[in-house]
């Protein structure tokens, strides 16, 4: 091994554990220089641009770490998350099956596996495989957590909730496991045992718009709009374009006829998706019900521009047709409404 590969080696790892990518990347590509056979160096310059989402020249160096050592398994294993991350879930199910027939013994490759399968929808493939590797390493809580996504994401609520309930056992600090038990309970409309975990997993995790915005839905559910109102102000506090969130809100404030409000959340969302058609709808209904017609005629008519199919807002166009005396294009819109309605999109 040439004199100083090691040494920029070294200060490549460091640089990695304290986030300095960049850095690490130029140290590893100094390693590379002086001593193009460093195995290690293509792997971790492949970590690493993985981290930093830069999935082609990850699976590159992953490529010539093979040509290397062909039967490393870990190498099949990362270039399968590059390729499962860059969206190509045909070659990273080829990879992670690799790494499987390298090694067998390995928990992480069965976890590889099966988080393929769950992207692809193939729950029962994924769960399959999630078991394999709690049956090799029982003490991980992520093989517990995914396992539960999985079961969440095919209705089995309850057992969902038994593996994060594991998850949290081992590792009752991870915010992931309780705002996903959570959003199991929601899915139960176990709002109160929702609340409580979502509540647990912004305590452990503050800036999880996610978690502030799940919560205020179930707050909407339960017609409790000033803690709604509240959350979905913190997740836009965290996240000023988080559109779902001045929707959400706007529509909190539209149902507590503070038309003020409502309108100038809908101006955000407009702003952020013009093409949002629901928006529009909405926004005019809070013009029609602060008794401002025209405003809401505009909103209603550009609705239906970006949605000629929306029954909705034909009739609420109807609405402000009759209140402006226009009988006729009132009738023509109701009718529209009714149409769309027995022939929904």
């Amino acid at each position: 091994m040439p004199d100083g590969s090691v040494a920029y080696y070294n200060r490549a790892i460091v640089y990695d554990e304290k986030g300095e990518y960049e850095q690490a990347i130029k140290d590893y590509t100094k390693t590379i220089a002086l001593d193009p056979k460093y195995f290690d160096a293509y792997y971790n310059r492949g970590v690493t641009y993985r981290k930093k989402g830069d999935y082609d020249r990850s699976i590159a160096d992953y490529n010539q770490a093979l040509k290397l050592q062909p039967t490393d398994a870990s190498v099949f294993y990362g270039r399968a998350l590059s390729y499962r991350l860059k969206g190509n879930l045909d070659n990273a199910l080829k990879d992670a099956i690799r790494a499987i027939e390298l090694n067998p013994k390995d928990a992480d490759n069965y976890y590889g596996r099966g988080n393929v399968y769950y992207d692809k929808k193939e729950y029962d493939r994924a769960i399959k495989d999630y078991d394999k590797a709690i049956e090799i390493n029982p003490n991980d809580y992520s093989y517990y957590v995914n396992r539960g996504i999985a079961f969440n994401d095919k209705g089995d609520y309850d057992l969902a909730i038994k593996d994060y309930d594991k998850a949290i056992e081992l590792n009752p600090q991870n915010a992931d496991s309780y705002f996903n038990r959570g959003l199991a309970f929601d899915n139960k409309k176990d709002y109160e045992k929702a609340i409580r975990d979502y509540s647990k997993s912004i305590e452990l995790n503050p800036k999880d718009a996610l978690a502030y915005y799940n919560r205020g839905l179930v707050y909407a559910n339960k017609k409790d709009y000033e803690e709604a109102i509240l959350d979905y102000t913190s997740v836009i506090k965290i996240d000023s374009k988080y559109a779902n969130a001045f929707y959400n809100r706007g529509n909190i404030y539209l149902e507590i006829e503070d038309y003020v409000q409502t309108i100038k959340d809908f101006d955000k969302v407009i702003e952020l998706e013009p093409q949002n058609s629901a928006a529009y709808n909405d926004r005019g209904l809070a013009y029609f019900r602060n008794s401002q017609l025209q405003p809401a005629l505009k909103n209603f008519t550009k609705a239906i521009q970006l949605d000629p199919k929306d029954a909705t807002a034909y009739g609420n166009r109807a609405l402000v047709y009759i209140e402006m005396g226009e009988n006729q294009k009132a009738e023509i819109d109701h009718k529209k409404s009714e149409e769309l309605s027995k022939n929904p999109k």
